[in-house]
């Protein structure tokens, strides 16, 4: 009976050391973080170049839009989508922040770089709402030219996509050229031309800035004198970081009583918004062969 008890305290022993052995040899290496349980799905989604998501989890595209144009929007969305991916690595040190944005903007520009990738990002949490107009009588008041290209309509939460956008120079995508310094890569030789940089898909995330913008200051006048049709804004939100404290200080100094409106910081510029992600963007895929001064020559 004593032999048979110690074989099986023997056989435990040797269990329980395997065991230790077992659990040893499957431990994280030094300096690895273990492999999380389950991942979350947004930060999957941040990782991958095409989203893991269908576009509809983003905007919700209205039947007004032909299949073909619905098309080119989902291709849009995915370019959004990208180069906004790419902007949430931008440090508060980086030069492209810098030239845009005051140090003291970067938690509120992290936060609305972020919202792009999620559905939480309106004022009423929901999707980005986009139709597409015409320039039919009836629909004067949406599309009010051939030259525009999309109108904001804050108290809908919604983007009127008019034809200018569809047009041929709109329909290049991230996909549609190689990121090389070859004639027909991005990353062509200076001068880079204004149009030549998804104008479209651009327009897009300019539009969903200015929704955010109008949902948070609740649609002040002074917002709307900024038009996606006017090129050269590009350059003006550059520029509004450096002009900005003295636009300030005049404004104070001629209006004692706040009664107007004061000028527009750069945080509260959508513009500014996706100049600077689209320049970071180019910047980190194209590296030396893409020069920010030379944007503006030619366009």
């Amino acid at each position: 009976m004593r032999t048979v008890l110690a074989i099986m305290l023997v056989l435990q022993l040797l269990s329980t050391f395997n065991y230790a052995l077992a659990q040893k040899g499957s431990k994280t290496p030094k300096g690895q973080k273990g492999r999380p349980a389950a991942a979350n799905t947004q930060f999957t989604a941040s990782r991958v170049s095409t989203p893991i998501y269908p576009v509809s989890h983003w905007v919700e595209i209205s039947k007004s839009c032909t299949a073909e144009k619905t098309k080119m929007i989902d291709d849009w969305i995915v370019d959004v989508y990208n180069m906004t991916y790419e902007a949430d690595s931008m440090t508060r040190d980086h030069a492209v922040f810098n030239r845009y944005f005051f140090r003291e903007d970067f938690p509120k520009f992290k936060a609305k770089i972020q919202s792009f990738n999620s559905r939480a990002g309106l004022a009423d949490g929901g999707r980005y709402k986009l139709a597409c107009g015409d320039h039919r009588p009836l629909a004067s008041d949406i599309c009010s030219g051939p030259s525009q290209w999309v109108a904001v309509k804050p108290a809908q939460n919604l983007l009127w996509l008019c034809p200018r956008m569809f047009a041929d120079d709109g329909k290049a995508t991230l996909s549609s050229k190689p990121f090389d310094d070859s004639q027909d890569g991005w990353c062509e030789p200076t001068p880079h031309h204004f149009g030549s940089y998804v104008h479209s898909a651009r327009v897009l995330m300019l539009g969903m800035a200015r929704l955010e913008v109008f949902s948070e200051l609740g649609a002040m006048p002074y917002v709307g004198v900024y038009h996606e049709n006017d090129v050269p804004l590009w350059k003006a939100a550059r520029n509004l970081k450096s002009k900005y404290t003295t636009l300030r200080a005049e404004w104070e100094h001629s209006d004692p009583r706040r009664r107007g409106h004061p000028p527009l910081p750069p945080i509260q510029n959508a513009e500014s918004y996706a100049a600077s992600i689209l320049e970071f963007y180019f910047t980190r895929k194209c590296g030396k062969n893409f020069d920010p001064e030379m944007l503006y020559t030619g366009s």
